[in-house]
């Protein structure tokens, strides 16, 4: 039974019902036409508290009477979100709502199986509901409409959707959250993994939430100094390629330009014309590979080899980060993408959305001097060293390995010592 409400006093009496019915968990979602809240608005929120009833109240319906009632559920019970920090991010940012208690079954279900691109609520209704492909009517609808108006998947916005065809779709996300959830509960009696999501996954996720919406802040005018100075050094390297008097004799015998984007150009130059021998990396189609790697083993046997990996760093430094931060930052001079708990097997967080903070380019500072710190802030760099061991170390119970590790010792030189 999913239905959906755009009436005033019909969406407060909704959730004055649930109130009064004192639900341990309420299941939450959100439909947007943003993947960031800045970007974005909220177009309606599922709700669910019974595993056979959902609703989808249309926000513009909603009144201050209707935010509060709202606010009044998330303090009463517990909100079972599928991705939290998506939703309360935007539930925060238009609505200031918070949420004193909240489970999610994502971050449940990274506990029993950390493979990436598994922890989709589609794909966890298919699995443990029986309302796998609930979905399908309305990315149906979405792929003709695409179709009909000329809209390219990434160019369609949820906005578009009519209410009526959105209703059962949205309410549905959230029975089946609260479905899903029903099922996860007893990954919680393992006491070794509530402890690992009670006190690591949840409050990481919080904190994750308020990272992001905290933002990095760059500095706008030297992004845009470094951005010109990075186009004029990849001028000078083209310039100092086209010279080069390998170059310049290529050209003539093949009649027409260079192009170092061209690998089929660029292969011939450095195997046949050059005469350089391969180092043995290959292609998937089993050609000589010319990537970054080549290149650099190359570089002992011609200057060519150097001169195109200079102009292939700079571009891809300029292109993949300067050009695309400037573009995305926000009217506060931060850029807010995206980091997560639940997409890698180590465990570790990984990022992802606008930019991956995680890649910034290590051999060139020029990126990371563009991030600038808040007047009366420092910007710190911290880092695990030697993770594994210390994990191992603990696991293992080696006392003395425990030792040099609490006196900051080497542990490379004391595992060298005993052996």
């Amino acid at each position: 039974n999913a239905y959906g409400i755009q009436d005033t006093e019909e969406a407060n009496k909704w959730l004055c019902e649930c109130i009064n019915s004192m639900p341990s968990h309420v299941a939450m979602d959100s439909e947007t036409t943003g993947l960031y809240p800045r970007d974005g608005h909220i177009l309606g929120i599922s709700l669910s508290y019974e595993e056979d009833r959902g609703v989808y109240i249309d926000t513009e319906c909603f009144d201050e009477r209707t935010e509060a009632l709202l606010q009044t559920l998330a303090n009463q019970t517990t909100i079972v979100f599928h991705n939290a920090k998506f939703d309360m991010a935007f539930f925060e940012y238009h609505f200031n709502l918070t949420f004193p208690k909240f489970e999610d079954t994502m971050l449940l279900h990274y506990l029993i199986d950390e493979n990436p691109g598994t922890h989709g609520l589609k794909q966890l209704a298919m699995k443990y509901t029986v309302y796998g492909d609930y979905e399908k009517p309305q990315y149906d609808w979405m792929a003709q409409y695409r179709k009909d108006h000329g809209i390219l998947k990434n160019d369609f916005t949820w906005d578009l959707i009519p209410f009526d065809i959105m209703k059962t779709y949205a309410a549905m996300d959230a029975v089946v959250t609260l479905l899903v959830f029903k099922k996860f509960v007893k990954i919680k009696q393992n006491k070794r993994l509530e402890k690992v999501y009670n006190n690591i996954l949840i409050p990481g996720c919080r904190f994750l939430t308020d990272v992001q919406d905290n933002g990095v802040p760059f500095d706008i005018a030297r992004l845009n100094q470094s951005q010109e100075l990075m186009q004029v050094e990849i001028d000078e390297a083209i310039d100092k390629l086209y010279e080069n008097p390998a170059i310049t004799s290529f050209e003539a015998i093949n009649g027409k330009s260079f192009n170092p984007n061209s690998t089929v150009q660029l292969r011939s130059l450095l195997f046949d014309f050059l005469g350089l021998n391969p180092t043995g990396k290959k292609t998937g189609t089993g050609a000589n590979s010319t990537d970054a790697e080549v290149l650099g083993e190359l570089a002992s046997q011609s200057d060519v080899p150097a001169l195109i990996l200079k102009i292939r760093q700079k571009s891809k430094i300029k292109n993949t980060y300067l050009d695309k931060i400037i573009p995305q930052l926000d009217r506060d001079s931060r850029l807010r993408t995206g980091f997560n708990l639940h997409s890698t097997t180590s465990g570790r967080l990984s990022s992802s959305g606008k930019l991956n903070m995680q890649q910034l380019p290590r051999d060139n500072p020029i990126v990371k001097g563009c991030i600038k710190a808040a007047p009366g802030h420092k910007i710190v760099a911290m880092d695990l060293t030697t993770a594994e061991v210390y994990v191992a170390a603990v696991l293992a119970k080696d006392e003395a390995l425990k030792d040099v590790f609490r006196s900051g010792g080497n542990f490379h030189s004391a595992i060298a010592h005993k052996v």
